[in-house]
């Protein structure tokens, strides 16, 4: 059962999904890492099959770009990038594009705008699926990243628990209060202070 502040806060501070008011040109399933039996989290399991699915619906073929964590321990991020497409399989038509490795959600979409324009996109409409609490500050970030798209918002709601490497990721309660504090950083000190943030990890 979930707690009722957890219901309250997600009444109160999430977003609401925008995946039916546009047709998009890219869709991002946002990361977070691999657990310590290195397999995909939850709420990226989650946020790659909505992805996958919000693709298959567009009226033309949209691409899936992604972006996956370098600073778990060495080789992390191909041991990534090899977990998602496995879970994807054929669940999506066309090579994902795969961003450099990254170390927390500003270097993800500086990357990811990086490694789409490399491929000649330019996408004006951008859905990012992402759990509910990363939201708002998310949003934030894509939207000063790319200042000449719009960014609509798909949630999933992410179980959270102590397998997870990133150490604020090991509970819901947690991840919900770092992303305020995330979003509150991103309001008062800016994008270019939150990009220098790193997630304390264990690597064992």
């Amino acid at each position: 059962m979930v707690a009722w502040w957890y219901r309250l806060m997600r009444s109160v501070y999430g977003l609401r999904d925008e995946v039916e008011s546009y047709d998009f040109d890219l869709v991002v399933p946002l990361g977070y890492g691999l657990t310590t039996r290195d397999e995909l989290p939850d709420a990226e399991r989650k946020a790659l099959w909505a992805a996958a699915q919000i693709a298959k619906k567009q009226k033309h073929r949209v691409r899936i770009a992604w972006a996956s964590s370098t600073y778990f321990w060495p080789g992390c991020k191909e041991k990534e990038d090899e977990e998602k497409i496995k879970f994807l399989g054929a669940g999506i038509s066309g090579l994902p594009i795969i961003a450099s490795g990254i170390t927390n959600s500003v270097s993800e979409a500086r990357e990811i705008k990086a490694a789409v324009l490399n491929c000649g996109l330019n996408p004006k409409n951008i859905v990012i699926v992402l759990d509910w609490p990363h939201a708002r500050s998310a949003k934030m970030i894509w939207e000063e990243i790319f200042p000449d798209s719009k960014i609509a918002i798909k949630n999933v709601e992410g179980l959270w628990d102590s397998s997870h490497r990133a150490v604020l990721q090991k509970s819901k309660g947690r991840w919900l209060f770092v992303c305020v504090l995330r979003h509150l950083a991103l309001i008062f000190l800016g994008v270019e202070w939150v990009s220098r943030i790193q997630h304390p990890t264990e690597t064992d």
